[in-house]
């Protein structure tokens, strides 16, 4: 199968945390077949991969200060998670 090139924008429920946010992100990318899944959460915009480790993720995310964009993917992650 061709590799996807499409992004889909979701939203995510007020309440929702981060790690459950990836959660649902990567699983959808999954059933889906696409490269990403994009969404905005508390300002920052986040495009997930469904080959991503939620928990890495959200402890990066919780290390933001200024940054508006967080691109998740497998090879951004350390060793340590895969």
């Amino acid at each position: 199968m061709k590799k996807s090139n499409m992004c889909i924008n979701v939203e995510f429920l007020a309440g929702t945390s981060i790690e459950d946010a990836l959660h649902e992100a990567k699983d959808m990318a999954i059933f889906l077949k696409v490269a990403y899944l994009k969404f905005n959460f508390n300002g920052v915009s986040v495009s997930c991969a469904g080959d991503i480790y939620p928990p890495y993720w959200a402890k990066e995310y919780l290390k933001l200060t200024s940054e508006k964009y967080m691109i998740c993917t497998r090879s951004r992650q350390m060793d340590e998670y895969l």
